[in-house]
């Protein structure tokens, strides 16, 4: 059978991603054929399945070590798949590990229909040489950051900016007043928001600082309560256990909720601490001031400055959208329970530091033009380049 595209997500985001992208395409051509590589929320769009995303949901160096004999056989079958099929177009969705390795395999098999890859790998960060891979391998770049283009100023390659997806998905999100109610949390009692990471090393460094910066912000003002934002039932049970290890006066001053309601803790929050991530992106969409902490070991640290070689003004996206200090950082050394304390104080209170944030976080949407549909866009350029005479 020939295909017009064949997709490739390796990870949930990429799914969720993916299948805005998809639905988007298959509105503009009803008659596209599509195959990949796909998570559950691409597979109910009816796209023919190659092979499930799951097969990829893997997490650190040992267990990418453990599993590379059966990624290798998984890479190996995928790019045969391509290039005896010939599909008209390829679209890599972020995992960008995998994903650039697939790409220059395919162009050394002499694979010439279009290669697309959707969310820019984070060049402007570290690992800079994947400019030229990208620009030496890639027919189409769809970044979400505005300032991804200047990056490949020296390149044939020229980025499209199509928006980034997660300001899409708050278009349509109601804050909801009974809220507070159905989590049995009081209703005039102000919320602090903690957001202390995706994965368990992070937890097990991040959130026993932040718990007591926490418990010393509360002294001064008792009646906040915290929401806790967890991605999955086993790493709520490892905050669990954290919360009964620390000396907190009240457990119960703490509501550990799934991340699904993210938005509606971000819409119902006064300010926030959260770890460094994309985390930082979606609350500054949602209008919260936010300290953004993250713990990093003196040798850790030793890494990131001399081999890593990261040279950033700011780590926060929000910052570097902006060229800001919108959002505090504290990381490293500044990441101790009393400067969180003090600057989560400071954002909670009306001050200079708050009207700067919440200030910034308009500025970043203006920036990122928020207007803009990024499924339609990126669904519109994949269409063009596909069917291009």
């Amino acid at each position: 059978m020939s295909y017009d595209l064949f997709v490739f997500a390796g990870e949930t985001s990429g799914d969720i991603h993916g299948a805005a992208i998809i639905s988007q395409l298959k509105q503009m051509r009803p008659e596209i054929q599509i195959i990949g590589v796909a998570g559950p929320k691409m597979r109910k769009l009816g796209l023919e399945l190659f092979m499930p995303m799951e097969n990829f949901q893997i997490m650190g160096y040992s267990e990418v070590f453990k599993n590379i004999f059966r990624l290798a056989y998984y890479f190996k079958k995928i790019q045969n798949f391509i290039l005896s099929t010939k599909p008209k177009a390829v679209l890599f969705i972020d995992y960008p590990g995998f994903n650039l390795r697939m790409a220059k395999a395919l162009r050394r098999r002499q694979f010439s229909n279009k290669l697309i890859h959707y969310i820019c790998p984070t060049v402007w960060a570290h690992g800079k040489k994947r400019i030229y891979t990208l620009s030496n391998t890639l027919d189409l770049l769809l970044s979400i950051f505005p300032f991804e283009e200047e990056y490949f100023s020296k390149t044939k390659l020229k980025p499209t900016y199509v928006g980034h997806p997660l300001i899409e998905q708050t278009f349509n999100h109601v804050k909801k007043e009974s809220w507070k109610k159905v989590h049995s949390i009081q209703e005039d009692r102000p919320l602090i928001g903690v957001f202390p990471g995706s994965r368990s090393q992070e937890i097990k460094l991040n959130f026993p600082k932040i718990l007591e910066a926490c418990k010393l912000f509360q002294k001064n003002y008792p009646d906040v309560l915290f929401v806790v934002s967890t991605v999955n039932q086993k790493l709520k049970q490892l905050m669990v256990e954290i919360l009964k290890k620390t000396s907190f006066g009240d457990a119960n001053d703490f509501f550990l909720l799934p991340s699904t309601e993210n938005l509606q803790i971000m819409s119902h929050v006064q300010a926030a601490v959260a770890t460094s991530g994309t985390i930082n992106f979606e609350l500054a969409i949602m209008n919260v001031p936010t300290a953004v902490v993250y713990h990093l070991s003196h040798l850790n640290a030793w890494i990131v400055k001399n081999i890593i070689k990261l040279r950033l003004p700011f780590y926060c996206i929000v910052n570097i959208i902006t060229k800001k200090h919108i959002f505090p950082e504290l990381y490293h050394l500044d990441f101790t329970p009393e400067k969180v304390a003090k600057t989560l104080s400071s954002l909670y209170n009306e001050t200079h530091l708050r009207k700067n944030s919440l200030d910034g976080c308009k500025e970043m949407l203006s920036i990122m033009g928020s207007s803009k549909i990024p499924s339609q866009e990126a669904a519109r350029e994949i269409s063009s380049t596909i069917y291009a005479q």
